[in-house]
């Protein structure tokens, strides 16, 4: 889901991204990425894509794409030679330098994926995986609890997230009966895969549309979740992305 643009904006609207590639990837990577070119650019609505490699760095490489409108752009991406790159790209297990947009903003535990790397698929119970939640390309907060919580905990963090203006998650064991608004874990796998090792961790995860890790902190706190949202769409953290 891609912000909505400020009511004086007519312009072009532009999608730029970093990435990482794992040891021994790169090339193939390129390849990948190289291939998108072409169809790309003979989209409706397309102004120009480039692709770049760091000489110094081979592993890092940066995409710039321009659309004519959010439309052209949201069209573009919802392809499915644009999601099955993705799919393809997610397997080849790439990861994003740090920067202001990747943040692990506060940890207990280094175990679980950090900002930057790919989020993985865990069990949540006997009908649910976590890739079950993460549908459609847009952000997602992921709310995470392996502590037991009550009924009123359950309504204050789930009004917290409904205010997120994102897709938002909130999966956890409960004291009470099961809650609609919770996603039950009945499966400790979850927690084990997201680095929630102790009987009473929590955390909360910022997704990226193409399954990547953009922020984390080891606790609940839904209103630091909210402000680095806020940052995702400020021209400093577009300049300093850029400058990254």
């Amino acid at each position: 889901m891609l912000p909505e643009p400020d009511p004086d904006e007519t312009g072009p609207c532009a999608h730029l991204g970093f990435a990482t590639a794992k040891p021994g990837y790169a090339e193939r990577v390129e390849e990948l990425i190289l291939g998108l070119v072409e169809p790309l650019r003979a989209e409706p609505g397309a102004v120009e894509f480039h692709a770049h490699r760091d000489r110094a760095d081979t592993s890092q490489f940066v995409i710039y794409e321009v659309f004519w409108s959010k439309a052209d752009l949201e069209r573009h991406l919802a392809q499915p030679y644009v999601q099955e790159s993705f799919r393809r790209l997610s397997q080849l297990s790439l990861g994003y330098r740090p920067s202001a947009i990747n943040v692990n903003e506060l940890l207990y535990s280094l175990k679980g994926p950090l900002a930057g790397q790919r989020a993985p698929d865990a069990g949540i119970n006997a009908r649910e995986q976590i890739f079950d939640l993460l549908q459609g390309y847009q952000l997602h907060v992921v709310a995470l609890s392996r502590k037991h919580l009550t009924a009123a905990e359950v309504t204050e963090h789930a009004k917290a997230l409904d205010a997120l203006g994102v897709a938002a998650h909130l999966v956890a064991r409960v004291e009470a009966r099961p809650d609609e608004r919770v996603h039950q874990a009945d499966s400790a796998q979850v927690f084990e895969h997201y680095g929630l090792t102790e009987p009473d961790s929590q955390a909360l995860y910022v997704i990226r549309p193409d399954g990547h890790i953009a922020w984390r902190m080891d606790e609940l706190d839904i209103e630091a979740c909210q402000r680095f949202l806020g940052t995702l769409h400020s021209p400093t953290t577009e300049e300093e992305a850029l400058a990254a």
